[in-house]
């Protein structure tokens, strides 16, 4: 093994290390959160109260927008207790979580990404982003998918929409950061722009609210 892998073996050890750590962290702040509301155990006529269920839906958002954090259990946990009559609300709610993590990740300046992935010693990560920053936003996807060495991930990155469809409806997306950390990191690769982002993602998440709907 040369030198000149080692380092980069050390810090992807470091960065699994730190990824373990945030989903254990995630998931203790996502169970103590649905433990704190008891959602499931409410009386209907208690989370029927306007201010009692905006609460709740308040923090699903903040919750939910929270990489790794398992959060979507609180919106389902709502939608047992009241069917359709808060399938709306919860499917407004978890619109409006993944829109929040995915504005979160474009407020991060794309020179701030490139710079970190440098100083922990990514730099082919690095110099992909610095490429990718100077093609037109329709384009990324197309100029990275160019540069990935495996089969899939171009195949994804060509179809960006669909990709992300797919990891948010991924039974234990948890591991690769839940809905918030898929919307943040769709946010900070600018792959797609806000309107595609909304309209997928209302898309995506719609059905299990719907099938409450249908099913009253």
């Amino acid at each position: 093994m040369s030198r000149h892998l080692r380092p980069e073996i050390g810090v992807l050890a470091l960065v699994l290390v730190g990824a373990g750590l945030a989903f254990i962290g995630g998931e203790m702040l996502g169970l103590q959160v649905a433990t704190l509301l008891d959602v499931r155990h409410m009386a209907r006529e208690a989370l029927m109260d306007p201010w009692v269920l905006a609460t709740i839906l308040v923090i699903y958002v903040v919750v939910m927008a929270i990489p790794f954090v398992p959060a979507a259990e609180i919106g389902f946990a709502v939608l047992l207790v009241l069917g359709a009559e808060a399938a709306g609300f919860v499917y407004v709610a978890t619109v409006a979580a993944l829109a929040l993590a995915f504005c979160v990740g474009r407020r991060v300046p794309e020179t701030t990404l490139e710079a970190f992935f440098g100083r922990i010693g990514f730099t082919r990560v690095e110099a992909l982003l610095r490429d990718a920053r100077a093609v037109e936003p329709d384009e990324r996807p197309h100029h990275i998918a160019r540069r990935l060495p495996t089969r899939w991930l171009p195949f994804l990155m060509r179809r960006p929409l669909l990709a992300l469809a797919v990891l948010i409806n991924t039974p234990g997306n948890t591991l690769i950061g839940g809905g918030g950390g898929i919307a943040m990191v769709t946010g900070l690769s600018r792959i797609i722009g806000p309107r595609d982002f909304i309209l997928c993602v209302a898309l995506a998440v719609a059905p299990v609210p719907l099938i409450f709907l249908v099913a009253g």
